[in-house]
């Protein structure tokens, strides 16, 4: 269960990081022409607003995407701690639309297989010697 945690810590990161850099250049091209166009693209928002709300979003998306990593790569020493990282990656992705809810169901099912790989761990361990 670990090696399933760990693959699917990382393979839901990379994605998500991968998510990240399209929304950063795509939402910023998308942007960029608005504002050349002279598109309104709302109550008072220009496109060079718009363009920097796309490079934060994804920058902060990129952050989480790096929480998945990490709580993927650690799975394996330690699966609490990299269940708990993946799980919290993957709830903060349900607030990113379709593709997020793909990724974040990557992520919490690699924090879930994590979390129960170490309580096996737990149970399989050998009682400490009475002193």
């Amino acid at each position: 269960m670990k090696t399933a945690a760990v693959v699917l810590g990382i393979v839901g990161g990379v994605l998500d990081a991968l998510l990240a850099l399209f929304i950063m250049v795509f939402g910023g091209v998308v942007a960029s022409a608005l504002l050349n166009a002279g598109i309104p693209v709302g109550a008072g928002i220009t496109g060079s607003v718009l363009t920097a709300a796309f490079v934060i979003a994804g920058f902060v998306i990129l952050l989480v995407a790096v929480l998945g990593i990490v709580g993927g790569a650690v799975a394996r020493k330690k699966p609490t701690l990299g269940g708990i990282l993946m799980l919290v990656a993957g709830g903060l992705n349900l607030f990113g639309g379709w593709p997020g809810f793909i990724i974040g169901a990557l992520l919490i099912a690699g924090g879930i297989l994590a979390l129960v790989a170490a309580n096996e761990a737990k149970k399989a361990a050998p009682p400490a010697p009475a002193a």
